[in-house]
């Protein structure tokens, strides 16, 4: 999320915890999307979309993609993230 939204020039604070964690905007450097005001709340959480077995820390492991596969990532995650950001902007989705 962070780098989604600092990818269109939008710094987030998070604020609180837990079921009142929310994240606000920072500061702006783009008018990509100028309906963003600092201090605007652009994040919550609903706890309708936990899971039931909810985990704190998810992270992949390509360790064995790689070696049994020979499979190597073409995109980096930055670069994940700015495809689909790009994709949201462009057909309008934000």
């Amino acid at each position: 999320v962070e780098t989604a939204f600092a990818y269109v020039g939008i710094q987030i604070e998070w604020r609180g915890e837990g079921v009142n964690e929310h994240a606000v905007v920072r500061s702006r450097s783009t008018a990509w999307v100028p309906e963003f005001s600092i201090g605007d709340t652009i994040i919550e959480i609903d706890p309708r979309y936990f899971r039931l077995a909810e985990v704190s820390y998810l992270q992949a492991d390509i360790t064995k993609a790689k070696k049994v596969l020979g499979w190597e990532p073409r995109v980096t995650f930055d670069e994940l993230v700015k495809i689909m950001v790009d994709y949201d902007l462009k057909y309008d989705i934000v």
